[in-house]
C-alpha cells in the first residue's frame, strides 16, 4: 500500500484530490461495487450458454491474459464451475461495495472479469481492460475509510483516512487515457465527424432516439448532430487541458455529462460506460468546497436517540473544515443560546443553530449539515432541497418515529470519541 502521512511535508491539503473523504469514498465505491455486482449476476441465468463446452460460440481465445496469467475460463469445461466462479465475483464486488476485504475483493474483480471477456466477448462486459486498470488503483488506496464494513466499532470515526494523491493522479489519467482512445476512434468515423452518429439511432432498436420515433417523436438531425460534435469537442477539451488544473473542474463536466447524454440516447460504446464510472472516482471534492469554518454552526442532537449519535459520528469524519460545536439538547449549551419557550417546540433529534440565531429543523437542518461538509455531500444537499419541504419532511417523521426501535439507545449523551474530538463537545 502506498503510504499517505497527512504529517509529512509532502501532503498538500488543497492539492488535487485531497479533499476526497472516507464517507465520500465509501459512497462511490459502493456505486461500483453494486454495478459490477450487477453486471456480474444478469449473467448466471444463461450460465450453460456462455461458460465452458456449453457456449453458443467458440472464439479460440488464449489460455493467459497478455501472456502472464491464467484465465481460468478457457481452462474449465464446465459450464457449472464457470458460473461457480461468476458467483464468487458477485460476491466480491458485494464485498467491494460494503467495504468489507475491500482491496482484496477489487483485485479478485479485476482478475476476473478480463477473463470473463477474453472467453467470450459477447458477454455485457463494458471495457474490460478499463475497469480492470481501476480496480486495480484499490489496492493503493488504504483500508477501513469511514461507512464501510471494516470502520466500524473504531472510536475515531475519521480513522486518519486519506486518499494518497497519486492514486488520485492514476484515476485521473485513466479517464484522460480513455476520453483519448475514443476521441481517436470516433474522428476515424465518418458518421461521427460529420455528426450522423446519434441521428442514426432512429434505425436502431432499443436507443432511445428509435424508441421515441416508435411513438411518434423524432429528434431532429439538427438538434442530435451538434450533440454529437459537443461530445467530440468535450473529449478534446479533456485531452488538451490535461495538466490546466483551474480547468479540470470544467473538462471533467463537459466529458462526463456529454458521455452520459450519449449513453442514454444509445450511442455509447461499452467504454463509454466504464469511463462513466472512472469518472467518479477522478471527481476532485475540492471543486466544491465546504464553506468558510467560522463562524461554527452548533449542532444539537438527541443524546438519547443512537441514530442521532450515528449522524453527529458521520459529521465528525466527514467534517475536516471543523464547521461544527456539538451539543446534546438536553445539555446547558442551548438554554444558553436558545429560549425555553423556542426550546419546547423544537423536535427531539437534530436541530442547526446558525451563527446568526437561524433554527433549522428537520430535514432543513439536515441538508444544512450536508451543504456544509462540502463535495459530494454538497450534491446531496442540493439533490434533497429539490425536494418540496413538507414532502422530504414527512420521510424525515416517518424515520423518527422508527429510529429509537431501530437503534439502541447510548449509554451516554456524548458519542464514545478520541480526546481531540470530544473537545468539540459543549456541556
Amino acid at each position: 500500500m502506498l503510504a499517505f502521512d497527512p504529517s509529512a511535508d509532502r501532503y498538500d491539503p488543497s492539492a488535487p484530490g485531497a479533499a476526497w473523504s472516507g464517507g465520500q469514498w465509501s459512497v462511490a465505491r459502493f456505486v461500483l461495487g453494486a454495478w459490477l455486482a450487477l453486471r456480474l449476476a444478469a449473467l448466471l441465468p444463461d450460465w450453460r450458454h456462455h461458460f465452458g463446452s456449453g457456449r453458443l460460440f467458440d472464439f479460440h481465445e488464449g489460455r493467459t491474459l497478455l501472456g502472464l496469467l491464467p484465465n481460468l475460463f478457457a481452462w474449465i469445461d464446465s459450464p457449472a464451475i464457470a458460473a461457480a466462479l461468476v458467483g464468487v465475483g458477485v460476491g466480491a464486488a458485494l464485498l467491494l461495495a460494503l467495504g468489507w476485504w475491500a482491496r482484496t475483493a477489487a483485485l479478485v474483480v479485476a482478475y476476473l472479469v478480463p477473463c470473463l471477456a477474453a472467453h467470450n466477448p459477447l458477454l455485457s462486459l463494458p471495457a474490460a481492460p478499463w475497469l480492470a486498470l481501476l480496480l486495480l488503483g484499490f489496492a493503493t488506496v488504504p483500508k477501513e475509510p469511514y461507512l464501510g464494513l471494516a470502520a466500524r466499532g473504531r472510536v475515531d470515526p475519521d480513522g486518519g483516512w486519506r486518499l494518497p494523491q497519486q492514486t488520485f493522479r492514476l484515476f485521473w489519467l485513466l479517464l484522460v487515457a480513455g476520453c483519448a482512445v475514443t476521441l481517436v476512434e470516433r474522428l476515424a468515423a465518418a458518421h461521427w465527424r460529420n455528426g450522423d452518429a446519434l441521428a442514426q439511432l432512429s434505425e436502431m432498436p432499443g436507443s432511445l432516439v428509435a424508441w421515441l420515433a416508435e411513438r411518434g417523436v423524432a429528434a431532429p438531425s439538427a438538434l442530435l448532430r451538434p450533440i454529437a460534435w459537443l461530445a467530440l469537442a468535450a473529449d478534446a477539451a479533456l485531452v488538451a487541458l490535461i495538466w490546466q488544473v483551474k480547468w479540470q473542474r470544467f473538462t471533467w463536466l463537459a466529458a462526463l455529462a456529454t458521455r452520459l447524454l450519449v449513453v442514454l440516447l444509445g450511442a455509447g460504446g461499452a467504454r463509454d460506460e466504464a469511463l462513466l464510472l472512472i469518472g467518479l472516482f477522478a471527481f476532485d471534492p475540492g471543486w466544491l468546497p465546504a464553506p468558510p469554518p467560522t463562524p461554527r454552526d452548533h449542532l444539537f442532537y438527541d443524546g438519547s436517540c443512537g441514530l442521532c449519535h450515528r449522524f453527529v459520528r458521520f459529521v465528525l469524519a466527514e467534517d475536516r473544515p471543523t464547521g461544527f460545536w456539538f451539543s446534546p439538547l438536553q445539555g446547558a449549551a442551548i438554554a444558553e443560546l436558545v429560549d425555553e419557550p423556542t426550546r419546547r417546540s423544537l423536535p427531539d433529534s437534530v436541530v442547526v443553530r446558525r451563527a446568526d440565531g437561524t433554527l433549522l429543523t428537520k430535514s432543513s437542518a439536515a441538508a444544512a449539515v450536508l451543504a456544509r461538509l462540502g463535495g459530494w455531500w454538497r450534491v446531496a444537499a442540493a439533490l434533497l432541497r429539490i425536494v418540496p419541504r413538507p414532502l422530504r419532511d414527512l420521510g424525515y417523521d416517518a424515520m423518527a418515529k422508527l429510529r429509537k426501535r431501530l437503534f439502541a439507545a447510548p449509554s451516554a449523551a456524548c458519542p464514545l470519541l478520541p480526546p481531540a474530538l470530544r473537545a468539540r463537545f459543549l456541556p
